[in-house]
Formats: C-alpha cells, structure tokens, sequence
C-alpha cells in the first residue's frame, strides 16, 4: 500500500492513536537515502507526489516493479492535470485498488475530474473521450441564447464513486451572518456617486 501525501510526515500522530503499535509497519519513503525492499515491505508506505515522481522516472524504479495492494492519494487534486509528471507517475504505478481523497475535486473546471476518474480507471468514463463527449460537452454552454447546463451525467458519475462527509457527519457550528456596509467621508461619497454615475452612463 502507497499513500502519497503532500505533508508525508503528518499522519504519525493519528497513526499512533488509530493503531496498535506493532500490528502495521510502515516505511517513509522519502528523502536521499530512501531505501525500499519489494521483497520485504511494510504494511504501509509512505511518500510524497514529488518523490514518486522522482523514482518513477529511474530505468529500475522499485516502485515501478511492486504491484500495491492499494494506492491512496491525500489531496488528490494535485494531479488534476494529465498532462503533468505528478499524474503520470501515479497513474504508471501498478495498483489492485485505488482511492482519491481531496476537498476539491474541481479547482478550474470539471475537467479536473477527468484525471481523477481516468486514475481510478472508472469504466467507460475512464476514457478520455468518453468523459468529453458524456461529461464536459454536456457541461458547456452550447449556443449564447442556452442558458442552462445538463449536469445529469456528472450527477450519476460522482454518486457512483464518491464518498462525501456531509454536515451530519462534520457536525459543524452554526453560520453567522454580520453584514457591514463602509462609511464614507464626504470626499469618498463624491467620489463613488461620480463613479456609479460614469458606470451607469457607459451600461446605458
């Protein structure tokens, strides 16, 4: 098992309070004097989006060789391009179940799903023409005068691999609202009376 983390490091603490010491091993593999044996693994390893990168592009790259049991990406919109050296060397890894955990799926667009979908190697959507022809055009305006966009496709594709923490489940405080209108000086109102004057003169 991989887990690429951003901040590697950071999960010795939960690790410590979630396991019994002993019963999983794990290995950071990480650093210049990272050493891993494929004939001797620990329960977990764990590295970063950078050194995966770096390793993966070595001739006899030892995690090119292992076939994980399961691969799980922490911040996983980090390889929300395809096109990069992050989600090529996670997608060449060798897998028997993968996983994706991000509080943003989407950053630029729905698009950013597509490389997240093709690493899980979803069927069907995991292709990337299917996933433009039966996601993204379904999603883009098609004339100026549609105003409306047909999200169906993408509704049933997230409900059908995803796993969501709703509010029941966070249980988070309640919203407070404060509105706070500025306070202007006689030069500032003048100031922005003329401006919303010049703006409406420029719409008309």
């Amino acid at each position: 098992m991989i887990s690429a983390v951003v901040t590697a490091m950071s999960c010795t603490e939960s690790y410590a309070r979630h396991v019994k010491p002993g019963v999983i091993t794990h290995y950071k593999c990480h650093g210049p004097d990272r050493r891993l044996n494929p004939s001797n693994l620990p329960s977990v390893v764990i590295s970063t989006y950078g050194t995966v990168s770096t390793e993966t592009t070595r001739a006899k790259s030892i995690l090119r060789q292992i076939h994980w049991y399961r691969i799980v990406l922490d911040e996983a919109h980090i390889i929300r391009n395809w096109s990069t050296k992050q989600f090529r060397a996670m997608n060449s890894l060798s897998f028997h179940i993968r996983w994706c955990m991000t509080r943003t799926p989407v950053q630029n667009g729905v698009g950013d799903i597509g490389s997240l979908v093709r690493f899980l190697r979803v069927p069907v959507m995991g292709d990337v023409t299917n996933f433009r022809k039966h996601i993204l055009d379904k999603t883009k305006l098609t004339s100026l005068e549609s105003s409306s966009h047909d999200f169906d496709n993408l509704r049933l594709l997230l409900s059908s691999i995803c796993l969501r923490r709703n509010t029941s489940v966070l249980q988070l405080p309640g919203v407070k609202y404060e509105c706070r209108g500025p306070h202007f000086s006689a030069v500032e109102k003048e100031a922005h009376t003329k401006l919303i004057l010049a703006c409406q003169k420029a719409i008309d």
